[in-house]
């Protein structure tokens, strides 16, 4: 078990609903740097709720996650603000103290790995510049958010910071024009 897989709070297993028709609400979830992903739930929850998610195996993602609610309506009558369709279950509503170690615990983390892997960057001489990382929070994968000017082959990097990590990786470049927004910041998240 890695460090981060210890630092996380346990939460109880659960498994993703294959049967869609079992939702009454479409709930849109934003995680760290602006993410957005919607899922089904049973239950309703308001803007600004914290929650846990449980991710498909089927889509590019899978795992436990947890995010805060943008936006919850009824099955019919949701307009999906830049998602990625249903991707999982909200599985239950995230405490203060979840809410507490999603945005400081985890987030010093992910700063550490920001540090860890442009030591690696600087290693190998990539044309790269890792701008921020995400964990899930299941602690199965990080995302390192990136900037390039030019093609990156990213085998040898992602090899590498595997054996550092233990976890799946997936790097996801910034487009020029977006903004990041720290994970940190209260005004976003908090």
């Amino acid at each position: 078990m890695t460090d981060l897989q210890q630092s996380v709070p346990p939460l109880e297993s659960c498994a993703v609903s294959t049967d869609r028709s079992k939702y009454k609400y479409t709930v849109v979830v934003q995680f760290k740097y602006g993410r957005i992903g919607e899922f089904g739930g049973t239950f309703m929850v308001s803007p600004g709720d914290y929650v846990v998610l449980q991710t498909t195996k089927s889509d590019q993602d899978f795992g436990t996650d947890f995010g805060r609610v943008i936006q919850c309506s009824t099955t019919s009558s949701v307009e999906s603000p830049s998602t990625q369709g249903m991707i999982g279950d909200v599985v239950r509503l995230g405490t203060a103290d979840e809410a507490t170690h999603w945005l400081t615990t985890l987030g010093q983390q992910e700063e550490d790995f920001v540090q860890k892997a442009m030591v690696q960057v600087r290693r190998m001489n990539l044309d790269l510049n890792i701008v921020g990382a995400e964990c899930q929070w299941d602690s199965s994968k990080v995302t390192f958010y990136y900037e390039s000017s030019s093609y990156v082959d990213f085998a040898s990097f992602l090899q590498a910071m595997y054996r550092k990590f233990k976890c799946r990786m997936w790097m996801e470049k910034v487009p020029r024009d977006m903004n990041l927004v720290s994970p940190l910041c209260k005004k976003n998240f908090a």
